[in-house]
C-alpha cells in the first residue's frame, strides 16, 4: 500500500486529500453521513483540476470502478471502501494522465 498522508479533521470525522502531478484530487474521508462511516469505511472521491467532483473516461480505471459501482455515490464518489481498495483507485488515479 503507498504511503497515505496525515488525517485532517472533517466535520465529526477525519480527511485524507492526494493532490498528484496530473491534475487530480483524491479527497478520502470517513465522517458522520459518508458512504461506509457506519461500517468504518472510506469514501473516495475524484476532483478533477477545476476542483469538481468527476468521473473518468479511463478504460483501466473505469474496469476498476466496476468493482465498486454498486457503493456509488454522485458522479465521482465511491463508498464503502476497505484502505487495500481505496489505495487501489489512489494509485490508479495518481498514474495515469488527465483527462480535459
Amino acid at each position: 500500500m503507498s504511503k497515505w498522508p496525515e488525517s485532517k479533521p472533517h466535520h465529526d470525522g477525519e480527511r485524507k486529500e492526494f493532490n498528484f502531478d496530473n491534475g487530480y484530487t483524491i479527497s478520502l474521508v470517513k465522517f458522520t453521513g459518508s458512504y461506509g462511516y457506519k461500517k468504518g469505511l472510506w469514501e473516495l472521491a475524484i476532483i478533477n483540476k477545476d476542483g469538481e467532483f468527476t468521473d473518468t473516461t479511463d478504460y483501466d480505471l473505469l474496469t476498476i470502478l466496476e468493482d465498486y459501482s454498486p457503493k456509488r455515490g454522485d458522479p465521482g464518489i465511491y463508498g464503502f471502501l476497505r484502505d487495500p481498495d481505496a489505495d487501489r483507485i489512489i494509485q490508479h488515479v495518481g498514474n495515469m494522465d488527465y483527462a480535459n
